[in-house]
This record gives structure tokens, sequence and C-alpha cells, in this order.
């Protein structure tokens, strides 16, 4: 997971916070009790959070 990346949430549960558009990577966190955290936006409310890595799903990658 990097920068720019667009992402989902993993777990239906966490669908609706605060809504179930895309998320977009917008900063790579140091690693907090060796998990990594990553921190989203919303693009179309410009909600945004910081949050586990494994609670994201990878939707497409700046990778070429």
């Amino acid at each position: 997971m990097k920068v720019g990346d667009l992402v989902c949430w993993e777990h239906d549960m966490m669908k609706g916070h605060p809504d179930d558009a895309l998320l977009v990577v917008i900063e790579i966190m140091p690693l907090i009790a060796n998990e990594a955290h990553v921190r989203v936006v919303s693009p179309l409310s410009g909600w945004t959070r910081t949050c586990r890595a494994a609670d994201l799903e990878v939707v497409s990658s700046q990778d070429h």
C-alpha cells in the first residue's frame, strides 16, 4: 500500500464510515505497536482518518 492508492474497507462492518466511497491513501504513518497505519481521505466528502492498513483493501494501485 502506497500514497495515491485507492482503497476500500476490508470488512463490511466498516462501510458507511462516513460513506461507501473509495478512499485515497494520503500518508503512510510510522508503525504503531508493530502494525502499519495509513491516513486516508474520501474525495467525495473530504473526511479523513488514520486507520490500520490491515483494515483496508487496495482497489487500484499506482504500480504500473
